[in-house]
């Protein structure tokens, strides 16, 4: 969920950033989208962050800064904590 309305271009970032610290890290959802968040501040103190918008003449590039409007709108909705992993069993097919 987004606080207010932010590019698309950063929401997919942090998305990309949040879904990569969260599966591959093993994470919480708390401590992933924190992460992801302090990935693209990072990123934006080194002036990386810079996003192509638009196609042919209408096409600009869009250059992140420090500022919180690009990196702080997402925030988690609803438990922040693991999520259960459920195991089918074999015979019944349902959670154990």
């Amino acid at each position: 969920v987004t606080l207010w309305e932010v590019p698309e271009v950063t929401t997919l970032d942090v998305t990309q950033r949040f879904y990569g610290q969260w599966l591959s890290k093993g994470l919480n959802r708390a401590s992933a989208l924190r992460r992801a968040q302090l990935e693209l501040l990072q990123a934006s103190r080194e002036g990386v962050l810079e996003y192509a918008v638009g196609q042919g003449a209408d096409s600009q590039v869009i250059r992140a800064t420090r500022h919180p409007w690009w990196w702080a709108a997402m925030v988690l909705s609803g438990d922040p904590g693991d999520l259960p992993i459920y195991e089918l069993s074999p015979k019944s097919e349902e959670p154990r």
